[in-house]
């Protein structure tokens, strides 16, 4: 079993579960459109934290024999599905939004992630027009 130590209150540090400390901070940060909209006031820079979202989930799907497919749809959801954000990056940083969809496309073509739908609209470029 690998464990994450969380030592944001040095007092009192929580071990957790590595599949478990990730499922909790994709839904509280890389998923959290409160987060996102934090990010988004920081143009070209918060695009690319966006996207590195994606990048760390597809690690750890990689690297742990946990699935993460609710987390995948989460940040797929809270990114990719909203206009906002895809029209975000696009402007700010085209880069960001390429490395977005490659990740979630990787995840898919290696079995990573099955998502809970059948379209996945934003995933493609012409999605965002």
């Amino acid at each position: 079993a690998l464990y994450h130590l969380d030592t944001a209150n040095p007092e009192a540090p929580k071990p957790r579960l590595l599949a478990e400390e990730i499922r909790r901070v994709t839904r509280a940060r890389a998923a959290n459109p409160r987060w996102i909209a934090g990010q988004m006031r920081h143009g070209f820079r918060g695009a690319a934290e966006i996207a590195r979202g994606a990048e760390s989930l597809v690690g750890f799907a990689v690297t742990l024999p946990d699935r993460f497919d609710a987390q995948f749809d989460l940040l797929f959801d809270a990114t990719l599905g909203e206009h906002a954000v895809i029209n975000f990056l696009a402007a700010e940083n085209p880069a960001a939004l390429a490395a977005l969809r490659g990740h979630f496309t990787r995840a898919l073509s290696e079995n990573l992630w099955r998502p809970r739908r059948n379209s996945l609209p934003g995933l493609m470029p012409e999605a965002a027009e």
